[in-house]
């Protein structure tokens, strides 16, 4: 079945990760097949170098951004900026480490016209060791924003898709609760640096916000799924501590074979 609306692809990159996200683009090239869905690549600007040599087809476009100090929160800020880039209904966000290893459309992700948001319970995550910081930090961000206690986990299964509207109706909720725009409601200038992200002073985790604020005002507009319940064609790797030689042969053997 056919998407009835249209819908773009959002990937966000930086130089540490340009060797992931390339994989990512080969593969959403071969893999995305939406009709008339364009790629879109921010990038910060010490990427153009490099992306300016990569060999996509024109649906793949690149916009390259000066970025903050705090990259990770700056990236955060963009994922609500996704219509200065796109006219497109939807946009499907995904990670530059998430590979799309089979075909796809948008419908895929899709029930009755309407995008699928992934949610973990927090009843289920409690049980698990590993998803405690996930709790710790997530958990009172969206609860500040949304002025409700949360009781899942968005952040599930990319890619993550979303109407153009609500994430303007958040973009709305952000400034109207700061009393400043968006990039002052969001801004910080503490470097990010992975080895110290769970003492990082996160403003904001766009996706949790995001998926959490569909499910309080717009549940109609939406199917929530477990995420248990719930799979695609995505494999997800760990940009920060699975990148190497081996990896890169895996990914190539990966395209080879399908």
């Amino acid at each position: 079945m056919r998407c009835s609306m249209r819908t773009d692809v959002i990937v966000k990159t930086w130089w540490n990760d340009l060797s992931f996200c390339s994989y990512c683009l080969r593969f959403l090239e071969k893999n995305w097949q939406e009709p008339n869905s364009e790629i879109i690549v921010l990038a910060n600007t010490d990427c153009q170098k490099v992306c300016q040599d990569w060999r996509f087809s024109d649906r793949v476009r690149y916009y390259y951004l000066h970025p903050w100090p705090d990259g990770n929160q700056f990236q955060c800020y963009l994922k609500f900026l996704p219509d200065n880039f796109s006219d497109a209904d939807v946009l499907a966000s995904i990670d530059y480490d998430c590979i799309l290893t089979e075909p796809m459309r948008a419908s895929d992700k899709m029930s009755d016209n309407k995008p699928i948001i992934c949610y973990e319970p927090l009843s289920e995550m409690v049980k698990n060791p590993g998803r405690i910081m996930a709790i710790n930090l997530w958990f009172p961000i969206m609860e500040y924003w949304l002025g409700q206690q949360p009781e899942a986990d968005y952040m599930c299964r990319f890619p993550l898709m979303y109407r153009a509207d609500t994430i303007r109706a958040v973009r709305r909720l952000i400034t109207r609760k700061s009393g400043v725009g968006l990039p002052e409601a969001l801004y910080s200038d503490v470097p990010f640096r992975p080895e110290n992200f769970p003492q990082h002073p996160f403003k904001m985790c766009e996706h949790n916000v995001l998926g959490f604020s569909a499910y309080l005002h717009q549940r109609d507009r939406y199917e929530f799924a477990p995420m248990a319940e719930a799979s695609w064609p995505v494999r997800q790797y760990h940009s920060w501590t699975q990148w190497s030689a081996e990896r890169q042969t895996e990914l190539e053997s990966i395209l080879m074979a399908t």
